[in-house]
């Protein structure tokens, strides 16, 4: 249980002549649920960014925890695109129409965020699944563990995975991703290269996990059960 706590909060935005706030000062608990109501214009979102940093104010905002505010929004090119607490969404369209490049801005744009990004080749996998599970600061028993689960033998851990098929990187880049908690997952074409064991597990993974994801997947029946929303492209 921790405080937040504002001192003499002042914004205004550029170019405005009247101030959102002037000597804004509040208390919180963080074990409240605390619903936050105004007129229209009143300043709702823009405590909300202050709160997260992404404005700057006048005077203090004073906390101890990490403040996460949903929903996400993408805008690339003219595709307005918005990610809700507890969503997962496919991204579906015909092939060219932009699907896994809408991704990748994702994750782009939000770097330094808690975001976990699959792509679909995995390139960047590479390393001992030792080496990888450090480099992505994951607990390696567990990683390997999951390997395990997913086809990966004992002769595989001295590997350099970039060396390994495409169906095998991928493997170990869902598996990281898995193990890493974030705000938002983003995955590319997940079943692409992956044995039926494989495509359960994960399906199995997603599903009981229920974490805040936008994917791209061809599998209509993974669609059809993982899915809680359709986004067309």
């Amino acid at each position: 249980m921790s405080l937040i706590r504002a001192d003499g909060v002042s914004f205004s935005y550029f170019g405005s002549l009247e101030p959102v706030f002037k000597n804004l000062n509040f208390t919180a608990d963080t074990s409240w649920r605390t619903g936050l109501i105004g007129e229209n214009g009143s300043g709702k979102t823009t405590l909300f960014k202050l709160l997260c940093g992404e404005e700057k104010s006048g005077g203090k905002i004073i906390s101890d925890v990490p403040f996460v505010r949903f929903p996400f929004d993408a805008d690339p090119r003219g595709v307005s695109l918005r990610v809700m607490r507890g969503e997962r969404l496919a991204v579906v369209g015909e092939n060219g129409c932009g699907k896994s490049t809408l991704l990748k801005f994702i994750a782009e744009s939000l770097q330094g965020e808690e975001v976990s990004y699959v792509s679909q080749q995995c390139e960047d996998v590479c390393g001992t699944p030792a080496q990888y599970a450090a480099a992505w600061g994951i607990d390696e028993p567990s990683f390997k563990s999951m390997l395990a689960k997913l086809g990966f033998g004992r002769t595989d851990w001295d590997k350099d995975m970039s060396l390994l098929s495409t169906g095998q990187r991928k493997k170990a880049a869902l598996a990281r991703s898995l193990l890493t908690k974030a705000r938002l997952y983003l995955w590319d074409e997940p079943f692409n290269y992956l044995d039926i064991p494989a495509r359960e597990m994960i399906e199995d993974a997603i599903i009981a996990s229920s974490p805040t994801m936008a994917f791209v997947e061809h599998d209509a029946a993974f669609v059809s059960r993982a899915a809680t929303r359709i986004f067309q492209i």
